[in-house]
């Protein structure tokens, strides 16, 4: 619910950070996406409070995969670029 309510929200941002962007557009996109996110959390109240816990503990371990991953990432990617600098230089 968590992931779809995100894709849904993004959306919204998405449209309205590029409005011209070439992609696959569906008439009323942002529309859509917000009734997306309201029934994802309409979906969220009717858990109950043991679903509930389960699935914001594994919203938070997924999150924090994430940070690591990105983290991880932009340090390969600070040494790789340390390490093709000097080749670039005349």
């Amino acid at each position: 619910m968590i992931l779809y309510a995100g894709v849904c929200a993004s959306l919204i941002r998405l449209r309205m950070l590029r409005p011209k962007a070439d992609a696959f557009r569906i008439p009323f996109g942002t529309v859509l996406g917000v009734l997306g996110v309201a029934i994802a959390l309409a979906l969220m109240t009717a858990l109950k409070r043991r679903e509930l816990l389960l699935m914001c503990i594994t919203t938070l371990i997924a999150s924090a995969n994430w940070l690591w991953a990105r983290r991880h990432q932009f340090k390969l990617e600070a040494k790789a670029s340390a390490v093709t600098a000097p080749l670039l230089l005349p």
